[in-house]
Parts: structure tokens; C-alpha cells; sequence
């Protein structure tokens, strides 16, 4: 039904909409959820704190090698078509330059992050 002003009206009798039910993919025997699905991920990703950190920093890593591979090809480009200019070149070495001190930042950063977490915390779950 609607009124004059084109708004639903719904009668106070009428049903509530049951909720959406949760991303629970997998439970254990007591109930608790140990996985959920994603948008982002095809593979249910475990609660577990150790394996739910290895899944996230794998997204995000994916996402920001993905990044600074497009920001290699823009680079690339702007130098190739630069037509002479010195001032193209130059903004297109720059953002070469960039992107691969980027990728070289993401690399060590991941290294630095798995020694610390794997060899130093010794954290369950991520350890190898």
C-alpha cells in the first residue's frame, strides 16, 4: 500500500523481516563459528587468530603488489611517451623509481613481519 505521497505503509500487524543469517561457514561441536566467507576471499577464512592473520596479510600483500604493478606500467607509459620532453621523462623516472622502492618497502616489510611473528613471537597458528 501507499499513500498520496508515494510512501509504503505497512500495516502494524505485519511481520518483522528475519535478519540475514551470519557468514558462518563451519562450526565446531559446541556452536562456535571457526570460518567465514568472504566477498573477497573464495576459500572460507578461519577465527583462528594465527590463520586469520596469514589469510588478512595475504589479501592485503596481493592488493598492494597488484598496486605497485599497475604503478610500474604507468611509469613505463608516461616515459614511453614522453615525446623528448625532459620534464615527462623525468616525472616518469620519478614515479618508476617510486614504485619500485614501494614494491622493495612491501617485500622487506613482509619479511621483516614474517621473522618477527614466526621466529620471534613464535605466535601459533603463523609460525612455519
Amino acid at each position: 500500500m501507499a499513500d498520496k505521497d508515494n510512501n509504503i505503509w505497512c500495516p502494524p500487524d505485519a511481520p518483522s523481516p528475519t535478519p540475514a543469517p551470519a557468514p558462518c561457514a563451519e562450526r565446531d561441536a559446541k556452536g562456535a563459528c571457526t570460518s567465514v566467507t568472504t566477498s573477497l576471499y573464495d576459500t572460507p577464512i578461519k577465527t583462528e587468530a594465527g590463520e586469520f592473520i596469514q589469510v588478512i596479510s595475504l589479501i592485503v600483500l596481493s592488493l598492494a603488489g597488484g598496486i605497485a604493478v599497475l604503478l610500474l606500467i604507468s611509469a613505463g607509459y608516461k616515459i614511453l611517451t614522453s615525446s623528448g620532453k625532459p620534464e615527462a621523462i623525468q616525472a616518469g623516472r620519478e614515479q618508476l623509481t617510486s614504485a619500485i622502492v614501494g614494491l622493495l618497502f612491501i617485500i622487506f616489510s613482509y619479511v621483516i613481519f614474517q621473522f618477527i611473528v614466526s621466529d620471534l613471537l613464535k605466535i601459533p597458528g603463523i609460525t612455519n
